[in-house]
């Protein structure tokens, strides 16, 4: 029987045996009839696998990469809409099915821990890239569909291999900052069976990562350069060049204030000075929160010291505002950072706060005259026992 049903299978009729005898169908001749009238829809003509086909030609992309460079010059870097641009060029110009930027977000051992910042995915093929979603890659044996976004990782660079079906075919480091992961990747995937990745592609990736490369670190860079180190909060340099900027637009009122932390040495001799620089960091934060966002300005103005503007305010709108910041410090405290019995110690904290009222028509008055006007207001406010506000005017009266 064995040899039998190898010759029905090489072309014999399954109804024929070895002695060539007709076997009796067991189809009754009623349905042998029905099937006969049957008419079968035609086998479906499957295509061959898809190939990724750019929409665009080396003049295009050149075209694409100058309006990008414009574009980006736009929009704050490291924004959803700062890579919208790079996102369109590989998804529309390139000819994949989805593009997408990733964050790095940390280094754990061998295993590389990316969020998905944006992804332009029109056909929903890949939702588990979703905006927000994080992905661990395991750098020493990284998943066929993350290969190239290990590499790219691992390279600092573009790495272009072919994945079938799902899987970045492309993907492009971006540096953001001194570390390794200060950094972002940018992807592409054709959902099909060949990317059909050329040279080109590479060098469009390359010059692509390599301007959102020059714009992130220089926005690190400035951002370092603006920003008090410890605290967060503006530099010193920076919010006063703020305050000359204000001065000099004029035509509203504005309120300048230098608060202070009470008793901070205190504070440094018996914690040290790790935990005293915790305190400071988090009374920054305490500030900052309690202020007008995108209204009022905050920085450090030295040592113990903070510098804030509030424009565009008068006395008792300036009163309600300092006095926010004044009870979240008093109630917030900070938790320092040590080392021993002291770690974690809750210290607590008061700041006074002297504050000056600037009139609206200004011609002559200098920020070496607010800032003195404010010291005296806040030397006030520590004489009358700290912990309180002071507001003066510019001439000195409270």
């Amino acid at each position: 029987m064995g040899n039998q049903y190898l010759r029905t299978r090489t072309g014999s009729s399954p109804a024929t045996l070895d002695s060539g005898t007709p076997r009796k169908s067991s189809i009754s001749p009623w349905l042998r009839g029905k099937l006969r009238g049957l008419k079968l829809p035609p086998s479906p003509a499957f295509p061959p696998n898809p190939v990724r086909a750019p929409a665009g030609s080396g003049e295009s992309y050149l075209a694409e990469l100058a309006a990008l460079g414009a574009e980006l010059a736009q929009t704050a870097p490291g924004s959803v809409a700062f890579f919208a641009g790079p996102l369109r060029i590989v998804q529309k110009a390139m000819g994949f099915t989805l593009s997408v930027v990733y964050r790095v977000g940390a280094v754990h051992e061998d295993t590389l821990v990316l969020q998905v910042v944006a992804v332009l995915d029109p056909a929903n093929r890949r939702p588990e890239l979703a905006p927000g979603a994080r992905i661990g890659i395991d750098l020493r044996r990284p998943d066929e569909i993350f290969q190239n976004e290990a590499a790219a990782f691992e390279t600092r660079s573009v790495a272009a291999v072919n994945v079938p079906g799902v899987g970045c075919d492309i993907a492009g480091y971006v540096s953001a900052g001194e570390a390794a992961t200060d950094a972002y990747l940018l992807g592409g995937d054709f959902v099909g069976a060949e990317s059909a990745v050329q040279q080109a592609d590479v060098r469009v990736f390359t010059i692509a990562t390599g301007l959102l490369s020059a714009l992130l670190t220089k926005a690190h860079y400035q951002q370092r350069a603006d920003h008090d180190r410890l605290t967060g909060v503006l530099s010193s340099a920076r919010i006063r060049a703020q305050l000359d900027e204000c001065l000099v637009r004029g035509g509203r009122m504005l309120t300048v204030v230098l608060a202070d932390l009470d008793l901070f040495k205190q504070i440094n001799d018996r914690h040290g000075h790790l935990q005293g620089d915790a305190v400071l960091a988090g009374v920054a934060r305490v500030i900052a929160a309690a202020l007008r966002g995108g209204r009022d300005y905050v920085g450090r103005y030295g040592g113990e010291e903070f510098l804030l503007i509030l424009d565009n305010t008068g006395h008792a709108e300036a009163w309600e505002v300092l006095e926010r910041v004044r009870r979240s410090v008093e109630a917030q405290g900070a938790t320092g950072i040590g080392s021993g019995e002291k770690s974690a110690a809750a210290v607590a904290v008061t700041i006074s706060i002297g504050a000056c009222l600037v009139p609206s028509h200004r011609p002559t008055l200098a920020a070496a005259e607010v800032l003195a006007a404010a010291d005296r207001a806040l030397y006030a406010a520590k004489l009358a026992g700290r912990n309180r506000v002071v507001i003066a005017t510019a001439d000195g009266s409270t």
